[in-house]
C-alpha cells in the first residue's frame, strides 16, 4: 500500500480530523502613573529639664556622750546588770519554747485529693495499678500496669506511664509519657539521683532500664531471657549503693527480687547498654525452722536499710521476713534449678517471726537504724527491730481484709501509711495513738495495691488501685512536718523489745 520513492515529487500532507490550530495574540498592559509625595515634619517645643536629689548627710561614725553623763551611765549599769543576767540564765533554763515551731506558711489541717490519673488504654484493658514510684526531683509519678489474676503465662500487654504534675495542665485520662512493655509491669523503680533513669520488671522475668534524656531510644538496657535472668516475676526493684566501686556513674547497683527465689544484682552499664551481673544470691526452704526438703522461696519484696546500705530485710511468699547482707557470701548448692555467671549464695544473716502468709510489703525507716514494717495476707502489720526475733508493736489496720502495702513517710518520722484490700489508705501518727489511725481514707471500692511517698514533696502521697487509677493526696500538714520528740518516739518503740 506505501513504499518508499526514491523521485522528488510534491509532499502529501494529511490534515488532522481532531486536533485544532491553536490562534497565538501577544498583548501588554499597564498601570496606571503612581502618584507620590514629599513632606518633612518637625516638633513644636523642645524643653530640658535636670533633677538632683538632696545632698547625702555623712553618718555619724561614733556616738559622743557628755562627760557629764558618765558618772549616771555607770551608776545605771551597775544597778541593772544583775537583773539582765538573772534574766538570762532563767532563760536559758527555760523550756517553755522548747516544742514551738515557726512556721509562717498557711497551714492545711486535712487531707485532700490533689489528682486522679489514669491511662484509659489500660483501664479498658481492666489493668491494675501494681506499682508506684517518684523520681527524684519530685515531679513525675511513674505507674506500673499489670495484672495479678494470671493463671497462666503472662500474654497482657503492660507499660509505665509517667505524669509530670508540675506542669500548668496535666491529662487525668492520658499519661505524658507511655513506656510499653511486653507483659505486666508488676515494680517500678526511679533512679535515686538521676531524674530521667527508670527501671521497671515484668511478670515474664524481664528487667527493662530506660532513659528519658534519650528522647529517640529511651530504652538503655534490658536483661535477656538466658542463664542471667529471672525465670518468673520481678517482684521487687531497689537501687543501692555499690559497694566495689565509688566512681561516678557506678555508684548505684540494680537489686531485683522474683518469684523464682532469687535476689540478683545487676549494673547498668549505658556505653554498651546491656546489665551485668554483679552478684546472685537465693532463699530457700534452709532459713525456715521445720522444713523437710530443699526448695526454693519465692522472694514478693524487699528494703535497704538507711544506715547500713549492704543490709536489707525481705518477705517471702510463705511468710517468712530474713535480715540479709549483699556482704554475706555463705554458698549454696544450686542443685537442678537454674545456673548463673556468678556463684550463688545465701544472703540471709537472722530470721524474724513469720506472717501467717504471704508477706506483701516491707520497708525500712530513714530515722532509725533497725526499725521496719512488714504486712501480709494475714492482716497484720508488725514493726520489727533488726535485732529481735519478735515484733515490737502490731497495728491491725486491715482486721477482715489484707494488708498490700505498707511505707514510712520521708518526713515524719512517727507517719505510717498502709494501704489495704477494703480499699482504705490508713495514716498512723504513733506519737497520736499506735492502736488507731490518724487519718483514714476511701480510695476505691478496689483493693489499694501500692504507696509512695513524694520525697522531695512533704505533703505528696500517691497511691495506686486495681482499678487502674493513680491518686495523689495532698497530707496536712500534721502528718508532714516533723515534730520535736518525734525521733525519740521511734526510738521508744524500737527499743520495746529490750525493755
Amino acid at each position: 500500500m506505501f513504499s518508499d520513492s526514491t523521485q522528488v515529487e510534491p509532499v502529501v500532507e494529511f490534515k488532522s480530523s481532531w486536533r485544532k490550530q491553536s490562534l497565538m495574540v501577544e498583548g501588554s498592559s499597564q498601570t496606571s502613573e503612581i502618584i507620590t509625595y514629599e513632606a518633612a515634619a518637625q516638633s513644636v517645643r523642645r524643653k530640658h529639664a535636670g533633677v538632683q536629689t538632696e545632698p547625702d548627710m555623712p553618718a555619724p561614725t561614733s556616738v559622743q556622750i557628755n562627760n557629764d553623763d558618765l558618772q549616771g551611765l555607770g551608776e545605771f549599769m551597775h544597778a541593772v546588770t544583775p537583773l539582765i543576767m538573772a534574766a538570762l540564765d532563767e532563760n536559758i533554763r527555760s523550756h517553755a519554747f522548747d516544742n514551738h515551731t515557726v512556721d509562717w506558711s498557711e497551714r492545711v489541717e486535712s487531707v485532700s485529693n490533689t489528682f486522679t490519673l489514669s491511662h484509659m488504654t489500660f483501664i479498658e484493658a481492666e489493668a491494675h495499678i501494681t506499682t508506684l514510684s517518684w523520681n527524684a526531683s519530685g515531679s513525675v509519678v511513674a505507674g506500673g500496669y499489670g495484672r495479678y489474676d494470671h493463671v497462666d503465662w503472662c500474654t497482657h500487654k503492660g507499660g509505665v506511664c509517667l505524669w509530670n504534675i508540675d506542669r500548668v495542665k496535666v491529662d487525668n485520662k492520658k499519661a505524658d509519657t507511655m513506656l510499653e512493655c511486653s507483659s505486666c509491669v508488676i515494680s517500678v523503680s526511679w533512679h535515686p539521683v538521676k531524674p530521667g533513669l527508670i527501671a521497671a520488671g515484668t511478670f515474664n522475668g524481664k528487667v527493662l532500664v530506660w532513659d528519658l534524656s534519650h528522647d529517640e531510644d529511651a530504652l538503655l538496657c534490658s536483661s535477656t531471657l538466658g542463664e542471667d535472668s529471672h525465670r518468673e516475676p520481678v517482684t521487687q526493684l531497689s537501687w543501692c549503693m555499690n559497694l566495689e566501686s565509688r566512681k561516678q556513674g557506678h555508684s548505684y547497683t540494680l537489686a531485683t527480687a522474683s518469684s523464682d527465689g532469687h535476689i540478683l544484682l545487676w549494673r547498668v552499664q549505658p556505653h554498651n547498654k546491656s546489665l551485668t551481673l554483679l552478684k546472685a544470691f537465693a532463699l530457700s526452704t534452709d532459713e525456715l525452722l521445720n522444713s523437710a526438703a530443699r526448695s526454693r522461696i519465692g522472694v514478693t519484696c524487699l528494703s535497704f536499710s538507711s544506715e547500713d546500705r549492704s543490709v536489707f530485710v525481705a518477705g517471702s511468699e510463705s511468710g517468712g521476713l530474713f535480715k540479709c547482707s549483699l556482704t554475706h557470701n555463705q554458698p549454696i548448692d544450686s542443685g537442678s534449678s537454674q545456673h548463673f555467671s556468678q556463684s550463688l549464695s545465701s544472703p540471709v544473716t537472722f530470721s524474724f517471726t513469720p506472717h501467717h502468709g504471704p508477706v506483701y510489703s516491707v520497708d525500712c525507716t530513714p530515722f532509725q537504724r533497725h526499725l521496719f514494717v512488714s504486712s501480709g495476707s494475714d492482716s497484720a502489720t508488725h514493726l520489727f527491730n533488726m535485732l529481735h526475733y519478735e515484733p515490737v508493736l502490731s497495728i491491725d489496720a486491715s482486721p477482715s481484709g489484707y494488708v498490700f502495702c505498707c511505707q514510712w513517710s520521708p518526713h515524719r518520722p512517727t507517719v505510717l501509711a498502709v494501704g489495704t484490700s477494703e480499699g482504705t489508705l490508713c495514716l498512723y501518727e504513733l506519737t497520736h495513738s499506735i492502736v488507731k489511725a490518724h487519718t483514714t481514707l476511701r480510695v476505691s471500692e478496689s483493693p489499694v495495691y501500692a504507696i509512695s511517698f513524694n520525697h522531695k514533696h512533704s505533703n505528696l502521697v500517691a497511691t495506686g488501685d486495681s482499678t487502674g487509677r493513680i491518686n495523689v493526696w495532698r497530707l496536712s500538714d500534721q502528718l508532714c512536718v516533723e515534730m520535736p520528740g518525734d525521733r525519740d518516739e521511734l526510738n521508744r518503740i524500737a527499743n520495746n523489745a529490750t525493755d
